[in-house]
Parts: C-alpha cells; sequence; structure tokens
C-alpha cells in the first residue's frame, strides 16, 4: 500500500502568468495540458520489464493517462510497450539542453527549496565537472589539422590562422586542470579565450570549424574528407570532428539528464512531438523554469504516480515533481513505483527507499543498470 507524506515545504510566493511551454513545434508557443477531471497521470521513467509490466498493470487504473520517457535503454528487446503508453524522445545533446536542464533546479528563485527537498529526500543533485574522457579523445582533431596543413588553400590567410587556433583550443582543453574551472561562467571565459562569443550557436558538425575561422568551403571538404580508421573506411567528420563539436560541452553535469527533459515535455504536451529542435527543448526548459519561479502551475499535467528505476534522472523526476506538490500544497502524496536490480549492494538502498512514504520498491532480475543505480547511490 502507498503511504503518506506530510508536507515540509511551503512556497515563498505564487503569483499567476499566462506562459506555455516556449517551443515552437506546434508553430506557436504550446499550450500546458491540464489532466481531465478524474485521469490518473502517470509518468514512466524505468525499463520496461516483464516483471515491471506485472507490477505496473496492477496499479493502473481505467482512466490512466500514461506518458513515458523512452531512451533505448529503457526498452528491452522482445517486450512489446502497450499502446496506450505515450512515448516521449526528447533529444538531450550538448551544453545548451543539459545547462537548460540545469537552470531549473539551479535557478536563484528555487535552488534553496530544491537543496533542502534533495537532502530530506537523499537525492544527489548532479555536479558540474570536466570530462576527463571527452579530453582523451579531443586531440584526434588534430589528424584533420594536418589534413587542413596540406591543403592550398590552408597555406596562408583565414584558414591558416583558424588551423593555429585550433590547434591552441586541442591542447588547451587535452591539458586542463580538473581543478581550474569552478562554475559555468568560468568555463565560458575559459572557452572564449579561443573563439568568439557565440559559439553556443556553432556546435553542429556543419559550422562548428567557423568558430576558429574556417571558410565554409573548406570546413565542409574537411568533414567529409575520408578516413582509414584500422581498416574500417570512415571520414574527418566521425572520426574527429565530433570530438571537437563535444568538447565545447567538456564542462557540464556529469550524469543523464534525459528522462528530466522528456519529463518537463510531458508535463507541457499532451502528445509527443513528432520532431524537436534544440532551441525548441532549451526554450521548453526554460518555460519551465519559469513556471517554477513564478509559481504558475495552472494546466501543467502533474503525475500521480511515477514509475522510475533509480538512476540519477530518475531521481530527478521524482525530486521535480514532489517540488511542484509541496509548492502547491496537494493533500494526497506522491506515489512512486521503484524497480530496483537484484544487486546486493542495493539492499540497504531498498530497505530505505521501502521506508519513504509513498513509494512500492520491487527487485527486478531483468533490470540492467546495477552500475549505475549503485554509482548514484554511492555504493560498490
Amino acid at each position: 500500500h502507498f503511504g503518506s507524506r506530510r508536507c515540509l515545504f511551503c512556497p515563498h510566493r505564487e503569483r499567476r502568468a499566462k506562459m506555455g511551454c516556449g517551443c515552437s513545434i506546434f508553430g506557436r508557443k504550446s499550450p500546458a495540458v491540464a489532466p481531465a477531471d478524474g485521469e490518473l497521470c502517470v509518468y514512466v521513467a524505468n525499463q520496461h520489464t516483464t516483471l515491471f509490466q506485472e507490477k505496473f498493470a496492477a496499479l493502473i487504473t481505467p482512466n490512466a493517462k500514461i506518458k513515458a520517457s523512452m531512451p533505448p535503454f529503457n526498452i528491452i528487446e522482445g517486450i512489446a510497450i502497450p499502446a496506450n503508453i505515450a512515448q516521449f524522445k526528447v533529444p538531450v545533446f550538448g551544453p545548451n539542453i543539459l545547462n537548460g536542464i540545469m537552470s531549473i533546479f539551479l535557478s536563484p528563485v528555487t535552488a534553496t527549496g530544491f537543496q533542502d527537498l534533495a537532502k530530506e529526500m537523499g537525492i544527489r543533485m548532479p555536479q558540474y565537472a570536466l570530462d576527463g574522457f571527452l579530453q582523451k579523445k579531443v586531440p584526434k582533431v588534430k589528424i584533420l589539422l594536418d589534413v587542413a596543413r596540406n591543403r592550398p588553400d590552408c597555406a596562408e590567410g583565414p584558414n591558416a590562422d583558424a588551423i593555429t587556433k585550433c590547434e591552441q583550443w586541442v591542447d588547451a582543453f587535452h591539458n586542463l586542470n580538473s581543478d581550474s574551472i569552478a562554475n559555468l561562467a568560468g568555463w565560458h571565459s575559459f572557452v572564449e579565450q579561443y573563439v568568439p562569443k557565440g559559439w553556443q550557436q556553432k556546435l553542429h558538425f556543419d559550422v562548428v570549424l567557423s568558430n576558429f575561422g574556417f571558410e565554409d568551403e573548406t570546413a565542409k571538404e574537411l568533414a567529409q574528407h575520408p578516413y582509414d580508421d584500422e581498416g574500417k573506411a570512415t571520414n574527418l567528420q566521425h572520426y574527429c570532428l565530433r570530438w571537437l563539436a563535444k568538447s565545447f560541452a567538456g564542462f557540464g553535469p556529469v550524469g543523464c539528464l534525459t528522462d528530466v527533459a522528456n519529463l518537463v515535455f510531458a508535463m507541457q504536451h499532451d502528445t509527443p512531438p513528432n520532431q524537436v529542435t534544440e532551441p525548441d527543448v532549451v526554450a521548453c526548459m526554460q518555460g519551465f523554469k519559469e513556471r517554477l519561479e513564478s509559481g504558475n502551475f495552472d494546466r501543467l499535467w502533474i503525475p500521480d504516480l511515477l514509475a522510475i528505476d533509480c538512476e540519477l534522472d530518475d531521481m530527478l523526476c521524482w525530486l521535480l515533481v514532489e517540488y511542484i506538490y509541496r509548492r502547491t500544497k496537494r493533500r494526497a502524496a506522491l506515489k512512486v513505483l521503484i524497480q530496483l536490480p537484484e544487486d546486493s549492494a542495493l539492499d540497504l538502498d531498498a530497505e530505505r527507499l521501502g521506508k519513504l512514504g509513498g513509494t512500492v520498491v520491487f527487485r527486478d532480475s531483468g533490470s540492467r543498470n546495477a552500475e549505475a543505480v549503485k554509482q548514484n547511490f554511492g555504493v560498490k
């Protein structure tokens, strides 16, 4: 049975404003979508195993409206997803989207409330850090620069200067000490020692080299230049240019945030959009952040039941919905169905989560994320 939870959080302010999601996927600002009367709102962010579907079916009523975060990892081969589940698959890549998601939790208006609630619930907030994996990969870009040096159009002029600037960036990022960047502002200052402002809008393969001054045609030909990767035919875009683009997101939140992005979309859109651009996702996160700041929860689709598998983004979904429950002073407790692997290292966490009000925990032999969950909970 689901228990109850006493409300401990009071809103700092309440003011209403008409405000949609802010994205342009419907040709205008999309309106928030309130649930129908009596509708059970369900958000699913875990792996769709056989056991999960059995546990889940026992909790669902005929009037349930089910929305799910459906990155590929949540889909198990051979297990069909019921047709009544709306599948949200928002793209989550690059610094603009990741920082947009994090801004929801880091806004000066709401950050203290989120931090206090996370501490109470035992949820770890994401930390910003340098990506050591990207630092190891970025020297591959020098292969592209060597190809450029052998081109006549790079012997002098803007392309020659661009080679020098790009190599300076590659070396600086590769050798950057993990303690050198304290925050996002510090990262931006570091990046802008090597490229002009506005680089956040020039991270696609087609334009990333323009940050350093490469001419368009030269950049295009360099990207498509063939390359033999240990017997595998590829091109420089796939082999090394992608690492250059990713290096600009080399300082960011540690961990996956996909389920949070899908939740924010699901709370503001009745059906999954067919196509979503990077600016759409950023605008949707910004619009949602402004809702939280202003206390405008009108016509939001707020889950009554969450299903999670306890990775970082799942726990942030729980934090976000619980935060809204307390801001809106909901009387009923949020219900949470928790899927955990059978790994014995998680036994104490399973016991802890089971004692929280409103939760049902089940151990699932089909769950494949034991390492990610243990990392999130800080256990070995």
